[in-house]
């Protein structure tokens, strides 16, 4: 889906207009647009209208961060595995992951997007990341534990 100037986003239900910070991997929605016309093999849905269930949006997420260090002491096991990323005034943020984290790698160029699944190992400092989980505190939104 192409996010275009005009695009409008609402909150199912409530109807309230959201921006695009509420287009998060794992929150529901429907999205209205057109394709290229003459249509070609690969081209995005051009988005007029996009309805969100805000109930399946992540509990916490991380955006425009960068991984700052990957321990090496538990890569090997998938429930202890961890990354610390840097935000604008948040940095060293801890994220944990689990067996059931899902790894998206974001490939884009001026016209085209492509997301492949990607392996723990796939990550590297320096990456750029947006995260999206759960916390185990709800007093310490740094401690999450979600998918990168």
């Amino acid at each position: 889906v192409l996010l275009q100037s005009g695009t409008r986003i609402f909150a199912l239900g409530s109807n309230d207009e959201l921006t695009s910070a509420a287009l998060q991997p794992g929150t529901v929605g429907e999205v209205d647009g057109v394709f290229t016309d003459p249509l070609t093999s690969g081209e995005p849905l051009k988005s007029s209208l996009i309805v969100l269930d805000q109930d399946t949006t992540p509990e916490v997420s991380i955006l425009d961060a960068t991984i700052a260090s990957i321990p090496a002491d538990d890569d090997s096991t998938p429930a202890t595995r961890r990354i610390l990323v840097d935000t604008t005034g948040l940095p060293g943020q801890c994220v944990k992951t689990d067996a059931d984290t899902v790894y998206l790698q974001i490939t884009e160029s001026a016209t085209s997007s492509e997301t492949a699944d990607i392996e723990f190992s796939g990550l590297a400092v320096a990456n750029s990341v947006d995260v999206y989980g759960t916390t185990d505190n709800p007093y310490d939104a740094s401690r999450t534990r979600g998918g990168a």
